[in-house]
């Protein structure tokens, strides 16, 4: 018998959040993790009924990067480091910022280098089991701070009661925060 889409999807999402306890636990002490929710929840947007590998905690634990925060220039090789587990590649870079395409280019390693692209309109449109978006947003007045979050909300994650992810998180944080860049996600197999 055959499970519905909808059920199989509640299922999958209640085996994550038990394999990914331990994790939650960590980044709500360390007041970190953005990145690796965001990415997880473009994992759980372009495979929604497939289960997260066990190995995923241990393989960003090994990275050193929990407490310490990734990055725009190390977004791409994060990525490539955990593409075994989470079958994820960033496509290309939209730029919702007023500086250069070049200027952006610049701040990424020669290895990591993907087409950089200023936005049209500011918006970024998934398209299901195909693509979606990690967007990096800069702290008002602050140089070296900023957020990463989810295009798209995700029911299995939760700040404060709050879905993160998508607009809902967004409208809870916009006033902190500038555009930034919206890293496009897509299925490496």
């Amino acid at each position: 018998m055959e499970m519905d889409k909808p059920i199989l999807e509640r299922a999958v999402g209640i085996m994550q959040r038990d394999r990914l306890s331990d994790f939650v636990k960590e980044t709500h002490d360390l007041g970190d993790g953005c990145f690796y929710y965001a990415l997880i929840s473009c994992f759980n947007y372009l495979y929604p009924d497939r289960l997260l590998p066990k190995s995923v905690e241990v393989k960003i634990r090994e990275g050193l990067k929990l407490g310490k925060g990734v990055k725009a220039g190390e977004f791409i090789s994060e990525v490539k480091r955990l593409e075994p587990e989470l079958n994820l590649k960033v496509d290309h870079i939209i730029n919702h910022t007023d500086q250069p395409v070049e200027s952006i280019k610049k701040g990424i390693p020669i290895q990591d280098q993907v087409p950089v692209i200023d936005s049209e309109d500011g918006w970024v449109r998934p398209v299901p089991e195909v693509s979606t978006a990690v967007t990096m947003l800069k702290r008002k007045g602050e140089e070296n701070r900023g957020h990463f979050m989810a295009l798209v909300e995700n029911p299995r994650f939760e700040d404060g009661g709050e879905v993160m992810g998508g607009n809902t998180e967004y409208q809870r944080i916009k006033d902190k925060y500038v555009g930034g860049l919206s890293f496009i996600i897509i299925k490496s197999e």
